[in-house]
């Protein structure tokens, strides 16, 4: 009988730190499948009662080529019977032969929701070894594809987890048939490390959840959540550690990656669904969320949450919330983003709380007593700006010309001399800073 154990690998992602492992051990004779396991195993427990293998046992000589290739011949007819692919000779290399028992604790995460019960073990396996920092852990999966997939699902629920910038996995095959497969994270610190670095999280998270009323709705939360993080975070391509949570809790400045992640961080913890959706936005490789509001999703995007309102003199000012992206549909996001995934994401066509509809704050005529009447309540209630949405650029501009131009914007500011505002043209959003 000849075994042949041959090792190759294949860089497949670098984004997700994918590395595949490929071992075939072949050129024997094929025993009937279905009593192939039932074989080794009687195999190895025969093993661990005389504590020798068939291959100490063995007088036959093993010689090892350049090429890595290992060739054994052996004689014994009993151990051909027991050991038909000779599995044995190769100790220790069959441990995805131990499945262990995963924590299932994703139950109110979305992308969980959407599985099947085979892939949600799948989902449950992968983020139990992530959690208990573990390597070379047996999944129950055969499909690079389908751990790839669920990877992904696994982080869009799960923007916590700041240790792990990928995976690798090793794929078992006999006469290329798939045994099974080992996943291990790519850990972008010790456990200590991140254990230290939680503890510093935590303490910058509960300010965060403390803002929020215990009485306060779903659509609240967000609203608080997304106005925290715009307020508090800067937007830096610099920020050390800027694709995870780290960057925004401790340095308070990241990139999209980092601001979606810790908005899906925060919406979970404060008890709303939420996921990270990846793709592209105004052209560029982007980060952004999806949350669920009484049974309807909605994109939402903190990265561009901030904006810099121009004098009418063209003088510049602080920057203030923009809440342009918040609670947006498919169809504010038709073409200004992509969503690229392995997976669905779920559809945004419920307009009830987006945010300008849902705050009044939607024109669809122009109405100079509703317009004072809009403004006069954000300036009473204490609010810096007030964004006004129109459904036509023929009521965006008499607006503009109303409350700019002609400078009605003083009879409900009182002792306003000079006008900050942002005009967004292509989504005919006008925020004026009170």
């Amino acid at each position: 009988m000849i075994i042949k154990a041959i090792l190759r690998s294949k860089a497949v992602r670098i984004s997700g730190g994918i590395l595949i492992l490929l071992l075939v051990v072949g050129g024997c004779k094929k025993p009937d499948m279905d009593n192939y396991l039932k074989a080794l195993e009687t195999t190895e427990s025969t093993e661990n009662t005389d504590g020798n293998s068939d291959a100490d046992n063995s007088s036959d000589s093993t010689e090892t080529d350049s090429t890595g290739e290992v060739a054994t011949e052996d004689s014994a007819e009993d151990t051909e019977n027991n050991d038909p692919f000779g599995i044995s000779l190769l100790d220790g290399i069959l441990p995805f032969l131990d499945y262990k028992e995963a924590e299932s604790t994703s139950g109110d995460c979305y992308e969980y929701s959407m599985l099947t019960d085979d892939d949600r073990t799948v989902y449950d396996e992968i983020l139990t070894v992530i959690n208990n920092h573990e390597e070379n852990v047996a999944i129950q999966t055969k499909s690079p594809e389908k751990l790839d997939d669920v990877f992904n699902r696994v982080m869009a629920d799960h923007g916590e987890i700041f240790w792990v910038s990928g995976y690798s996995y090793t794929e078992y095959t006999v006469d290329n048939m798939v045994l099974g497969m080992l996943f291990t994270p790519v850990y972008t610190m010790s456990q200590a490390k991140r254990e230290t670095i939680q503890s510093q999280i935590d303490s910058a998270v509960e300010g965060y959840l403390a803002a929020i009323p215990a009485d306060a709705d779903d659509y609240t939360k967000i609203k608080i959540i997304y106005t925290l993080l715009a307020s508090n975070v800067d937007y830096d391509i610099n920020s050390e550690n800027n694709q995870t949570i780290e960057s925004v809790f401790l340095n308070r400045s990241t990139v999209c990656q980092g601001f979606a992640n810790a908005l899906q961080y925060l919406a979970h913890k404060s008890g709303v669904q939420a996921i990270v959706v990846n793709g592209t936005g105004k052209s560029e490789k982007h980060a952004w969320n999806m949350v669920n509001i009484e049974g309807s999703f909605y994109h939402v995007d903190v990265t561009w949450a901030n904006t810099t309102f121009s004098g009418d003199d063209g003088s510049g000012e602080s920057s203030m919330i923009n809440y342009s992206y918040l609670f947006m549909t498919d169809e504010d996001t038709a073409g200004k983003y992509t969503v690229e995934s392995t997976f669905d994401i779920p559809p945004a066509n419920n307009t009830a709380y987006t945010y300008f509809i849902h705050e009044n704050k939607y024109f669809d005529s122009f109405d100079e007593t509703r317009l004072g009447e809009v403004i006069s309540q954000a300036v009473n209630t204490g609010e810096e700006s007030v964004s006004l949405k129109f459904a036509s650029r023929e009521i965006y501009d008499a607006a503009i010309n109303y409350l700019l131009a002609d400078f009605h914007i003083e009879d409900f500011c009182s002792g306003m001399t000079k006008a900050y505002y942002y005009e967004d043209t292509e989504n005919l959003i006008l925020t004026i800073r009170l």
